[in-house]
């Protein structure tokens, strides 16, 4: 009886540790949950001048573009990009603050044949676990590639709406 009692508050405890994942802000784990919206990296052995520098560096030598940047601020914004299967545009938002980088991303689909644009207008990029949205999946992988690429301990995030 006691094994069973057992048995059973630690499923419950694993679902409603998911559960906090799915609502929560934070998970720190190596791989990005379904709906992951921002990628942090932790770079401490960098400054934080010398960090942006090294962040524009890093997107220049991952094939962008820097359309924006404010240096006071802290951020970095990409020109848009084309997806592999050209269905989406898209850009990355970086923000250094100290030894930590946020990196988050917007997309809006390509016009249709008939020049036509979606009514959906930007949308954030997210992970995604379906297996038949590879060119959305993309998105999220260029992402988490150029995290990837600045080297430091990385973070995925749900931000809160």
């Amino acid at each position: 009886m006691i094994q069973k009692t057992t048995f059973l508050l630690t499923c419950m405890l694993i679902a409603f540790s998911k559960c906090v994942l799915c609502y929560g802000q934070i998970q720190k784990d190596t791989i990005p949950i379904n709906k992951c919206d921002q990628i942090t990296v932790l770079i401490s052995d960098i400054g934080e001048e010398d960090l942006y520098k090294y962040v524009g560096q890093k997107l220049i030598e991952a094939g962008y573009t820097v359309g924006s940047a404010n240096k006071d601020f802290g951020s970095i914004t990409t020109t848009e990009n084309i997806s592999y299967k050209r269905r989406f545009n898209y850009f990355l938002n970086v923000n250094i603050i100290k030894s930590t980088v946020r990196i988050n991303g917007m997309y809006k689909m390509v016009p249709g044949l008939n020049g036509l644009a979606p009514e959906n207008g930007i949308q954030k990029i997210t992970s995604t676990t379906a297996p038949f949205l590879a060119d959305y999946k993309s998105l999220f992988q260029k992402m988490d590639d150029f995290a990837k690429l600045l080297g430091g301990k990385i973070t995925y995030e749900i931000r809160t709406k």
